[in-house]
């Protein structure tokens, strides 16, 4: 998909598995040799589920293509959104977008993918001028 990244952008997508196609497509574009990311926010439950099935992306001999770098979601008393980082290392990250003390996280990535449902303040915390940033949703949530 291209993107016009003099605003954050907006893109919807059929399904989570078109969604994921294109986020594997833009990791796909990062230079292995700098370190980058394609980095995912979204709310508790869509942010475990992609990143259950980023895990299981294989590639073709059968193993599976990533690593794992940081994984925090087994905290049961927080329910916002998570970060979700697959880096040009080919290390996939998870952890709450909020601390303990209520600061949201600021995150780098080649290019940003924000779920429509997360707080405002999570676009406010990233959106720096700086990152590429695209609002994302589903079809079949409208």
């Amino acid at each position: 998909m291209e993107y016009n990244f003099n605003k954050v952008q907006d893109a919807g997508f059929c399904c989570k598995f078109c969604f994921l196609n294109n986020v594997m497509s833009e990791f796909g574009q990062l230079e292995p040799d700098n370190y980058a990311s394609v980095v995912v926010v979204a709310n508790e439950d869509l942010a475990h589920d992609l990143f259950r099935e980023l895990s299981e992306v294989r590639c073709e001999c059968g193993d599976r293509i990533f690593g794992y770098g940081f994984v925090n979601f087994d905290n049961y008393e927080y329910e916002g959104e998570y970060i979700i980082s697959i880096s040009s290392d080919f290390t996939l990250s998870i952890e709450p977008m909020v601390t303990d003390t209520g600061d949201y996280l600021y995150s780098e990535g080649e290019i940003i993918f924000i779920h429509e449902d997360c707080d405002y303040k999570v676009i406010e915390r990233l959106n720096d001028g700086e990152n590429k940033i695209v609002i994302f949703s589903f079809d079949d949530e409208e």
